[in-house]
């Protein structure tokens, strides 16, 4: 599929989708959420891709939503549609069965923040910077982030966060837990390529599995969690890649994995 707003190119067994309109830092408007959409979608159904990078062409990650779609307004109906239509891109986002690399370039706010807050896992280059940037606009967070924020940092450091708006650094990123590795600028892709390239080549189902629960430990007890858990490892100990890694383990060799 051809896009318009975004680069999918594909290298070895990694899909990395792009923002890809700099002159706007990448802001998210209607297009640009539909064709991101349908990237993720062709990413997760390629069998020949294990893992996903998302990053942003020029000094922008993601400027947040579009200021232009704003300024022409909303009424009650097309505002609650909208919104429909980021939840379900936000639903189907955390919902892929590849991890997504986020290699975070630049600013990351608002709507942006959102969006790297749905990946997997978060590498920052040096000059990446976060805020959430919503009272600019008198809107609250959106896509799902102040769910997952207050669910990972705790609910007064998303209010101070919010009501303060102030810049998050990759450093106080890394250590809030959000960002998981903070590198230079020059070396952002190559990271991030590393690790997605060692996650394409990993035990994939495992991965996919493991993604899965872990989502789910969000809204679930830990009774359910033990129940999930059983049941996802009997069909693991039935998987060619966990024989394969058994008998690699008693071999001393590293396991060659076939994603079956």
């Amino acid at each position: 599929m051809s896009y318009k707003n975004i680069l999918f190119t594909k290298k070895d067994a990694v899909a990395i989708i792009s923002l890809n309109t700099p002159e706007k830092l990448n802001s998210l408007d209607n297009d640009t959420v539909r064709e991101l959409g349908s990237a993720m979608h062709e990413a997760d159904n390629d069998e020949s891709i294990g893992a996903v990078i998302l990053t942003g062409v020029g000094r922008s990650f993601c400027s947040g939503g579009d200021i232009q779609e704003m300024l022409a307004g909303y009424t009650i109906v097309t505002a609650y549609k909208q919104m429909g239509v980021y939840h379900r891109f936000s639903s189907e986002f955390t919902n892929m069965r590849k991890p997504v690399i986020g290699a975070i370039n630049g600013f990351a706010v608002g709507g942006g923040f959102a969006l790297a807050i749905l990946c997997d896992v978060l590498i920052a280059a040096e000059n990446a910077k976060f805020r959430f940037i919503f009272s600019n606009v008198s809107l609250v967070p959106d896509l799902g982030m102040l769910y997952y924020l207050t669910k990972m940092l705790g609910a007064h450091k998303v209010k101070e966060l919010v009501f303060t708006d102030r810049e998050i650094l990759p450093d106080e990123a890394q250590r809030l837990g959000f960002v998981s590795k903070v590198v230079p600028n020059d070396k952002l892709q190559e990271e991030a390529f590393q690790l997605a390239n060692k996650l394409a080549n990993g035990p994939r189902i495992m991965l996919q599995y493991t993604k899965k629960m872990i989502n789910m430990a969000l809204e679930n007890n830990i009774a359910t969690m033990l129940e999930i858990e059983a049941r996802a490892q009997t069909e693991l100990f039935q998987t060619e890649d966990h024989k394969i890694a058994v008998r690699a383990f008693l071999n001393k060799e590293k396991p060659v994995f076939i994603g079956k």
